[in-house]
């Protein structure tokens, strides 16, 4: 199967939900926060708690944003996933 290339599937602007799966701290959701308003300088519109893994380590965020282009998806995945208590992102 071949991936398609975010710009071919979806029309920027528009909105995306992301994952972010992460150690279930009180942290990771400032962290996840602080990564979107600061570094990125975009504003969520909802990052709301998800499932909690079967032995409570892990915590699911879904984050709803505004995303102005391919290279700003990109960059989500890419540095998303080096905010400190984050493990993977989707």
């Amino acid at each position: 199967m071949i991936a398609a290339a975010f710009g071919e599937v979806l029309k920027f602007p528009c909105s995306v939900k992301f994952r972010f799966i992460g150690e279930n701290s009180g942290e990771l959701h400032d962290n996840v926060r602080k990564f979107f308003t600061e570094d990125l300088r975009i504003v969520p519109a909802e990052i709301a708690p998800g499932r909690i893994s079967k032995n409570g380590r892990y915590l699911t965020l879904n984050v709803t944003v505004e995303v102005s282009s391919e290279d700003m998806m990109n960059t989500v995945y890419r540095e998303g996933a080096r905010v400190p208590l984050v493990v993977h992102v989707l």
